[in-house]
């Protein structure tokens, strides 16, 4: 009996592994592994004998409060597409990569996400996130360089200078794992221009028989200024306020309207990064980094010419 009963839950973990294996993101790699769905896409590759493009499906996902459709991601000629199904076909977005104003990826222990704002190639301004389990990061990792390549310059056979990346051990006794957040999120030949480390900021909410109770209004992020790309590194939390991973969002300089520093309450200071699309993002910083935003809203206004 005792035997049976293991081999019943070596079957029933068999199962288990290869249902959470069914929620993984996959490469697809030729038309007869596409789902039936998106294959209508690709009839225009197979009559013209278009090589097959680098794809990744990823399935319908459940995260933390999040849902998704099934999609699927491809790099083209100068341009990522992205396909949701609907029902038995499909909702098409292309994005161009000069008309790509940011790209932000999420990695977690959770789940992982990347997003993609910009411009369609019917002049829409979009934003898609496609969501998916974090075990298939990598699989992303040339979507997300295909579209920084056109502000970095990638090119295969380039590697991230030892110069650059070592600008960063200042941050090791500060925050280690930001200092390695950092070094990660170069490409290529780019350069370090200049770069902000804002430990988390918390305000005291009340306090109650003289224990101070205290909330976070931002948490630990980085600035960091190439001669290529805005790059803005962020700690992910939980709602508990559990510390789980780390957002990057990469911005080409291009895409940049302004640099804005206004001062806030508490003796605080706000970076809003103004896009030329409209959109923008802000940073909360403490007094004490004043002189630095200020040296790095001179060095891009000198990049940006």
């Amino acid at each position: 009996m005792k035997v049976k009963r293991q081999n019943q839950d070596a079957l029933l973990q068999m199962r288990l592994d290869k249902q959470t294996m069914l929620s993984w993101s996959r490469l697809v790699q030729s038309y007869n592994a596409l789902p039936g769905c998106f294959k209508g896409f690709f009839t225009p590759f197979m009559t013209n004998s278009i090589p097959f493009p680098y794809c990744v499906f990823t399935p319908a996902f459940e995260g933390v409060h999040v849902r998704s459709s099934e999609k699927l991601v491809c790099k083209l000629d100068q341009e990522v597409a992205i396909l949701t199904r609907t029902g038995k076909g499909f909702e098409e977005l292309r994005y161009p990569l000069e008309r790509i104003s940011y790209a932000k990826i999420r990695n977690s222990l959770l789940d992982s996400s990347i997003t993609i704002n910009g411009f369609t190639n019917q002049g829409n301004l979009a934003t898609t996130t496609i969501l998916f389990n974090s075990v298939s990061n990598d699989l992303f990792t040339p979507i997300l360089e295909y579209i920084r390549s056109v502000a970095v310059g990638e090119r295969e056979g380039e590697t991230i200078q030892n110069a650059e990346i070592d600008k960063f051990n200042k941050w090791s006794e500060l925050n280690f794992k930001f200092m390695n957040y950092a070094k990660r999120s170069l490409l290529g030949r780019e350069k370090v221009i200049q770069t902000i480390l804002q430990s988390e900021i918390k305000i005291v909410t009340f306090s109650l028989f003289g224990i101070k109770f205290s909330k976070t209004i931002s948490p630990t992020h980085a600035i960091i200024l190439s001669d290529r790309e805005l790059i803005l590194i962020r700690e992910e939390h939980l709602l508990g306020g559990e510390k789980f991973g780390g957002a990057w969002i990469y911005i080409a300089l291009e895409q940049i309207e302004s640099l804005t520093l206004n001062a806030k309450e508490d003796g605080l200071l706000a970076l809003s990064i103004e896009l030329r699309n409209h959109e923008s993002f802000e940073s909360l910083l403490q007094d004490s980094a004043r002189s630095e935003i200020e040296q790095l809203q001179v060095r891009f206004t000198e990049l940006h010419g």
